[in-house]
């Protein structure tokens, strides 16, 4: 009797020993899962951080373009920054986010920014492409030196140029409009010019004000009509 009762007690000690060790293994998988669920979202809230950076960078942009320019995005781009600037606080404010949220707002971002640079590349267009032709025109007529202006205007081209190029452009179109205001370039002459440099000028272009502007810029002996 006292021997069964021995080998039931010494079943029962492996019994609970066998009980303990698993739950302490379902406690350490417990712990591992945990872990490789912490890391994961730590990798999560990386890639959210490196979204709202970009976010942030495009917005940091549109405002220092619309300080040193006259550029102003439409409607439709501020609605969509309006709607992203709220889903990212939202996120923020839960203290939690996921995957799916990561990638809608870098989407999100990358649409904002081919609408402001497709926005951005006509008003600079619309800014830039008559001065740099007249710029042009006057370097290779009058030789004046307007290299410096025109690299200028064209760094800043790009949507992604920083603040200081961005300045450079908008002081050089200022330059640019004050250079061609003192050359006294009407419409007609900045025409003839046009002509002139493809060739295609005749007698019948020379009208008065073009005679009068070649005399105030001593480049009667410059410029050539050919055959």
């Amino acid at each position: 009797m006292w021997v069964i009762d021995r080998k039931v007690g010494q079943q029962m000690n492996l019994n609970n020993k066998i009980i303990n060790e698993t739950q302490e293994v379902k406690q350490f998988a417990l712990s591992v899962a945990m872990a490789r669920k912490n890391d994961e979202q730590k990798r999560i809230d990386s890639k959210f951080n490196m979204a709202i950076k970009s976010f942030d960078d495009e917005l940091d942009r549109l405002i220092y373009t619309t300080d040193v320019t006259t550029f102003v995005c439409s409607i439709e781009a501020v609605d969509k920054i309006r709607e992203l600037i709220i889903f990212c606080k939202e996120a923020i404010d839960n203290n939690y986010v996921t995957e799916q949220q990561v990638y809608k707002i870098k989407d999100e971002t990358k649409k904002i920014k081919k609408k402001l640079s497709e926005e951005w590349d006509e008003y600079y267009e619309k800014e830039t492409k008559s001065l740099e032709e007249v710029l042009k025109l006057s370097k290779n007529i009058t030789g004046i030196n307007v290299n410096s202006l025109l690299i200028n205007l064209q760094e800043g081209r790009s949507w992604d140029a920083n603040k200081n190029i961005r300045n450079k452009m908008t002081e050089s179109i200022s330059s640019a409009k004050d250079l061609i205001n003192k050359l006294e370039l009407k419409e007609n002459i900045v025409d003839f010019l046009r002509k002139m440099v493809k060739q295609e000028a005749t007698l019948l272009d020379v009208d008065e004000d073009i005679m009068k502007w070649i005399k105030n810029e001593h480049l009667e002996g410059t410029i050539k009509i050919t055959f």
